[in-house]
């Protein structure tokens, strides 16, 4: 994909998810149980 841009919404989606994982990151482990995401 080199050269193309990332529509807004996108980019939104992929900072949120860096976010996520960064607090995850900090935290150790997953801020969710996998048991909660099953429902």
């Amino acid at each position: 994909m080199k050269g193309k841009t990332l529509s807004s919404q996108s980019q939104g989606l992929i900072l949120s998810l860096l976010n996520y994982f960064q607090q995850e990151k900090d935290n150790v482990g997953p801020l969710l149980p996998l048991g909660w995401l099953r429902h």
